[in-house]
């Protein structure tokens, strides 16, 4: 009887086993088809060209895009169902295009970190050496358009008197300038030349060649660029005086003889196009592209050496970059005095000071031909003190304009348009003289001012230049102003005293017609029949300049 209990226990026992194996195969069977599910499913989500992890244009993102940049048409090959399932998504790791540098190296780049940026909110901002810290203007430094932007140091620069903001690409600009007179008001006030907040630049730029195309008496390279990023616009002028002394620099030359024209694009990484340039083309004969460590160079050869006139730079509605070439001015030979014509041709004149801004002041008396710039000096303020007859006063605004409206008749007698920045006693400030030369983007500019002195023995006209390319039209005046016999001394000079002179725009010179300290150049500046003689004197230089750029 005890054995019986024992068999039925190992019979029940038995019977379990057999359950068992056969839940574990069916348990096995149904986690086979499960995982077939799972793979198709697998294979399906990791392919599907909805998927918005892959199609979202992240980082490492290759759908719609091809190894080379270029757009492909986007459709995604289903691998077939007997390949290896794909992990999902969330389990590769994830990829990221390398960034560049914030700071590249070589060209004149500065490290001075990232996160801030300074932007140019006037028409043209000069530049200066990044590297320095002086106030030394330099013909071979370039300006940059209003809208660039880049990153800058948060610690300003100090100089005499003056704040600057220095750029990562090299360059140092004003952070304010003092603008005289302020509006109506007989004070100067500092305006903004740049503003500065914190922000992202993207890590490199991108320029694409538009279009080489003629406007008007200009020649206009436009250009796509992914942000407004600064540039570098340097020729290969040689034989300047004494480029590197410092506050004793002098960039004096004997002419223009640039045979070409660079333009580096600061951290561009990518430039596509070519420029196109006519056979008959008025400026350049060929461009190169030339690919640096860390950005592109456009080299434009000149068809002529020295046959760069003036350029501007600004960027257009559509956030293009464009460079403004002034092609030369037709003038051809004429039977007048000048023997030139230059119906076409257009001359701007800055006529110097005006309004609340006089000028220097002069004191003369018409009788004795002497003159005083020390009212003190005078019997009572007001009478001369060797004959006792009152004297007149006379502001250097008023002579700038008299010797203007005399030039302007001369140089319309061969046909050219003629603009003065002003006309009465008007008061005109730095800023509107300078956007005024923009907008009007004439063939020359002629600055005429008078000079004075704490010597009535000194005397004497200057003509000043400051580009190359201003040299002839300077030389031209002075040597014709030097027959007329009118000053004991003539001078030719480099200068970079007069911020006009400092423009790209044109050909621009500054001529100070003599000193009101001085009895003799203030009796020449007075009398109309020295006046006219003056004016005639400048026309003919005026007139050989455009007969000279058209050989």
């Amino acid at each position: 009887m005890n054995n019986r209990p024992r068999r039925r226990r190992r019979s029940g026992m038995m019977l379990n086993n057999q359950t068992l194996l056969t839940l574990v195969g069916i348990l096995s069977a149904v986690l086979v088809v499960l995982l077939v599910i799972c793979g198709s499913i697998v294979n399906h989500d990791a392919n599907d060209p909805s998927d918005n992890a892959l199609n979202s244009g992240t980082p490492g993102s290759s759908a719609g895009t091809s190894e080379s940049g270029s757009e492909t048409s986007g459709s995604v090959v289903t691998p077939p169902s007997s390949s290896v399932a794909t992990p999902p998504p969330s389990t590769v790791p994830p990829t990221t295009v390398p960034q560049l540098p914030v700071t590249p190296s070589g060209g004149n780049y500065i490290n001075v970190g990232s996160g801030y940026i300074a932007e140019v909110i006037q028409a043209n901002v000069e530049t200066f050496d990044g590297d320095t810290y002086d106030d030394y203007s330099h013909p071979t430094n370039n300006y940059l358009p209003e809208g660039t932007v880049d990153y800058c140091d948060k610690e300003l620069v100090y100089g005499s008197n003056t704040k600057y903001v220095k750029l990562r690409s090299g360059h140092r600009v004003y952070l304010e300038k003092k603008v005289y007179p302020f509006e109506t008001e007989p004070v100067s006030r500092q305006v903004a030349e740049v503003k500065q907040y914190a922000g992202t630049l993207p890590d490199h730029n991108e320029i694409g060649v538009v279009s080489l195309e003629t406007v008007g008496r200009h020649s206009v390279l436009t250009l796509d660029c992914l942000w407004k990023a600064p540039f570098y616009f340097k020729t290969n002028q040689s034989g300047y005086a004494n480029p590197n002394g410092g506050s004793e620099r002098d960039y004096a030359v004997a002419g223009n003889n640039a045979t070409y024209v660079d333009i580096t694009f600061c951290y561009t990484t990518v430039f596509t196009g070519n420029v196109s340039i006519p056979a008959n083309h008025p400026l350049f004969k060929s461009a190169q592209v030339i690919k640096n460590e860390s950005d592109y160079t456009l080299r434009l050869h000149l068809r002529k050496a020295g046959s760069l006139y003036g350029w501007h730079a600004y960027y257009n509605d559509n956030g293009q970059l464009c460079f403004q070439f002034l092609n030369p001015a037709k003038a051809a030979a004429a039977d007048n005095k000048y023997g030139a014509d230059l119906s076409g041709v257009t001359v701007m004149i800055d006529v110097g000071h005006g309004g609340i801004d006089g000028g220097a002041v002069a004191y003369r008396c018409a009788d004795c031909k002497l003159c005083w710039t020390d009212k003190k000096k005078l019997t009572n303020k007001k009478y001369c003190p060797t004959c006792g007859k009152e004297v007149q006063m006379h502001e250097e605004a008023d002579l700038n304009l008299s010797l203007a409206n005399a030039l302007k008749v001369e140089l319309e007698l061969m046909g050219a348009e003629v603009i003065l920045n002003r006309s009465d006693d008007s008061p005109i400030n730095i800023n509107d003289r300078l956007r005024d030369l923009v907008e009007t983007a004439p063939d020359i500019c002629v600055a005429i001012h008078q000079n004075s002195y704490n010597s009535n023995k000194v005397g004497g006209f200057d003509s000043m230049y400051y580009t190359p390319w201003s040299q002839l039209l300077a030389k031209n005046i002075r040597e014709y102003t030097k027959d007329t016999g009118v000053y004991t001394k003539t001078h030719l000079k480099w200068s970079v005293g007069y911020f006009m002179m400092r423009q790209t725009v044109c050909p621009t010179i500054l001529t100070e017609n003599g000193y009101m300290s001085n009895a003799d150049d203030l009796t020449a500046m007075v009398e109309q029949e020295k006046v006219e003689l003056k004016a005639v004197a400048m026309a003919h230089g005026i007139a050989d300049y455009f007969l000279a750029i058209n050989k």
